[in-house]
């Protein structure tokens, strides 16, 4: 898209803005992860007993 060496500045000296779809794209990515850890979290304190899910916990943060 740009010839080599070129700096990637647009006519009024600032960088040019990143496409619309790598944003969405970064959106969709980080919903994804946050929907992976919140089921995750949910598998674990699901219906249980308290111990057992800190337990869990504690063995997930490596305590």
């Amino acid at each position: 898209m740009f010839a080599k060496g070129q700096d990637r500045r647009n006519t009024y000296g600032n960088y040019r803005e990143t496409p619309l779809w790598e944003g969405f794209l970064g959106l969709a990515t980080g919903g994804l992860m946050l929907g992976v850890i919140g089921v995750t979290i949910y598998a674990f304190f699901k219906p249980r007993n308290a111990e057992q899910s800190s337990r869990i916990l504690q063995i997930m943060l490596g305590l």
